[in-house]
C-alpha cells in the first residue's frame, strides 16, 4: 500500500486557519476495497456513466455508455448488464427533474435532450425532446425552481432554461450576472440552500503587476461566492463573500475542487493548490460555506493530486445517507490510489477506504460513482471506469469476480431466468477456446462447493448453451457463483441470484 495519509502536517493556508491535526488511522485497518465486477477491453462505461435511483420497478439501475449504445443496468449481480432502457441520443450523464409540473421524474442529458417521464419508478418515453438546442447542462449547473411556479428549471452559471407546462415550449435563455465579471469565470459549482435562489462559488485570478508584465508576475488568486435569486419578476445577483491573496507564478491556483453538500445543509469546498518549489506537493484544503461565508477550516499537504482527483460519492461509504469524499493520488513511480474520507469533514479528513488503481496508470478516469445496495448486501458499492476498463469495487470480505474481455474465448454467463428459482432450469452460455471436458460447480457465498445430484463434467466446443438445473443443488435464496473450470488452469466464473 503506497500511498496514505501518513504524517500529514499542519500547513500555512492562503487565510489564517485554526491548528488542525489530522487523525492519523493505522495504516491495516483502513478496509480496501475489492473488485465485485470487472470488464476489460470492453469499453464500458468510455464516455459516462449515472447511478439514477427508482428508475426501474421501482429499483435504481445504472446508465452507461457502451459500443452498443447508452444502456441501463440493475446490477443485481456481477456482469448483470441486461439493458432496461436504451437512452435513444447516446449520452449516458444524467440529470434529473420535473420540467413540465406534473408530479412525474423527466430526464435530462449531457446534451440537453429532456425524456418525459410516464411514471415514476418506471423508465421515460423512449423520445426525447431537445427544446433548448445545443446547451451542455451537465458539468456545472443544478436543476430548481428558481421562480417558484412549479416547474424545475435548469440553472447554469450563464443561461437557463425555464420549465414549461409543455417540455417543447422550453427554451435557452441567456443570463449575464453583474457580480461575475471575467476574472471569475473559472465557476466550481453550484448549490442551492433554499428555495428561489442558489449560490455560485468561482476561481478569482487577475494580474496586480501590469507594468513589468510578463517579466514580474504577481497575480491575485482566491474564491468569491456569490447568491443569485428570483425577486418576483426576474434573477439579480449578490456577491456575499470573497478573498484574495498575492502570489507569484501561479502557485495558490485552484486548479482543482468540488463542493460536497452534507446534511443540514451544510455545504463544504474542498480545494486542492499548488504549492511553490513543490512539484510532487499539494495543499487540500476544506472551506465551511453554509453560513454565506467562505470559512477557511483546516489544511493538509498531500502527495501529488491527478487533475480532476477530487470527486464525492453521493451514497457513503460508511453511511448511505452521508455523502462521503475521495481523492484520487499520485506520484511518477507509484500506482495511483483512490483514498474514500469520511463525510463528515467539519475537524479533519477521516480514511475509511481505499483502492490501488492498477489498470488506471496515465489513462483519463471518465466515470466515478457510488452505488447503493443493488446486490442487497447492505453495502455501498463504487463504480469507476476509464476508457478501457469498467470496474464495480465492493467493501465486502467476499467478492463474486467475474472477468470480461472481448478477445477472451473462455467464458460463462447466465442468460435467463435472473433471478431463477429453486427449481428452475438455468441457461448458461458458456465458450470454450478448444473441443475437451470441462466441469460446472456452484459455490456458495462462502466459497464452499455444494454437492450436485446430476454430473458436473460435459463435453464442450466453441459456443454453446447449457442448462444447469437448480433443483439438482441444495439451495436457499442468496447469491451464488456458477464456475466452469477446464485444463490448464482455465476458469470462468459468473453470478447466480436465487430467489
Amino acid at each position: 500500500m503506497r500511498h496514505f495519509l501518513a504524517s500529514l502536517a499542519l500547513v500555512l493556508l492562503i487565510i489564517v486557519a485554526p491548528v488542525v491535526h489530522a487523525q492519523k488511522p493505522v495504516q491495516d485497518t483502513i478496509p480496501q476495497l475489492k473488485e465485485w465486477w470487472r470488464a476489460d477491453n470492453m469499453k464500458y462505461g468510455k464516455y459516462g456513466m449515472t447511478w439514477l435511483d427508482n428508475f426501474y420497478n421501482g429499483k435504481g439501475a445504472l446508465v452507461v455508455w457502451t459500443p452498443n449504445g447508452v444502456q441501463t443496468w440493475q446490477l443485481r449481480f456481477p456482469g448483470d448488464t441486461q439493458n432496461v432502457f436504451t437512452w435513444a441520443k447516446g449520452s449516458a450523464n444524467i440529470k434529473t427533474g420535473d420540467f413540465n409540473g406534473d408530479g412525474l421524474t423527466d430526464y435530462m442529458d449531457e446534451n440537453a435532450n429532456i425524456y418525459e417521464g410516464v411514471k415514476n419508478g418506471e423508465p421515460p418515453k423512449a423520445e426525447a425532446q431537445s427544446p433548448l438546442q445545443i446547451f451542455n447542462p451537465f458539468n456545472i449547473s443544478i436543476i430548481i425552481d428558481i421562480n417558484g411556479d412549479g416547474y424545475d428549471d435548469m440553472m447554469t452559471a450563464g443561461s437557463v432554461g425555464f420549465g414549461k407546462p409543455k417540455i417543447s415550449d422550453m427554451k435557452l435563455e441567456q443570463i449575464t450576472y453583474p457580480d461575475i465579471d471575467s476574472n471569475n469565470k473559472g465557476i466550481i459549482g453550484l448549490y442551492s440552500p433554499s428555495p428561489k435562489e442558489f449560490r455560485i462559488l468561482c476561481r478569482q485570478r487577475f494580474w496586480v503587476n501590469l507594468t513589468d508584465f510578463p517579466f514580474h508576475r504577481d497575480i491575485k488568486n482566491g474564491l468569491r461566492l456569490v447568491r443569485i435569486r428570483w425577486n418576483g419578476t426576474g434573477l439579480i445577483s449578490e456577491k456575499l463573500d470573497e478573498f484574495n491573496v498575492n502570489t507569484e507564478d501561479s502557485t495558490g491556483i485552484y486548479w482543482n475542487g468540488i463542493i460536497l453538500p452534507q446534511l443540514q445543509k451544510k455545504y463544504y469546498y474542498i480545494g486542492a493548490t499548488l504549492i511553490s518549489g513543490k512539484h510532487d506537493k499539494t495543499n487540500v484544503t476544506v472551506y465551511d460555506l453554509s453560513n454565506d461565508k467562505i470559512d477557511n477550516l483546516y489544511s493538509y499537504r498531500m502527495d501529488k493530486i491527478a487533475g480532476g482527483g477530487i470527486n464525492s460519492f453521493r451514497y457513503g461509504l460508511d453511511s448511505i445517507n452521508i455523502p462521503s469524499l475521495c481523492i484520487r493520488q499520485y506520484n511518477e513511480f507509484a500506482e495511483p490510489v483512490l483514498h474514500v474520507y469520511n463525510g463528515d469533514i467539519s475537524t479533519s479528513l477521516q480514511e475509511i477506504a481505499q483502492f490501488t488503481i492498477k489498470d488506471y496508470t496515465n489513462l483519463l478516469i471518465t466515470g466515478l460513482l457510488s452505488i447503493p445496495d443493488t446486490a442487497m448486501n447492505g453495502k455501498t458499492k463504487v463504480g469507476l471506469c476509464n476508457r478501457l476498463s469498467f470496474n464495480i469495487l465492493s467493501q465486502n470480505k467476499e467478492v463474486s469476480l467475474v472477468k470480461e474481455n472481448e478477445f477472451s474465448h473462455f467464458s460463462i454467463k447466465a442468460i435467463s431466468p435472473m433471478p431463477v428459482s429453486k427449481d428452475n432450469i438455468l441457461q448458461m452460455k458458456v465458450s470454450v477456446p478448444k473441443y475437451g471436458n470441462y466441469s460446472l460447480s456452484l459455490y456458495d457465498i462462502l466459497g464452499k462447493k455444494l454437492p450436485s445430484k446430476s454430473a458436473e463434467r460435459f463435453q464442450l466446443t466453441g459456443e454453446q448453451v447449457l442448462f444447469v438445473n437448480i433443483g439438482d443443488y441444495a439451495v436457499s435464496s442468496g447469491v451464488y457463483t456458477l464456475r466452469l473450470e477446464g485444463g490448464q488452469g482455465l476458469m470462468a466464473q459468473c453470478s447466480v441470484v436465487v430467489e
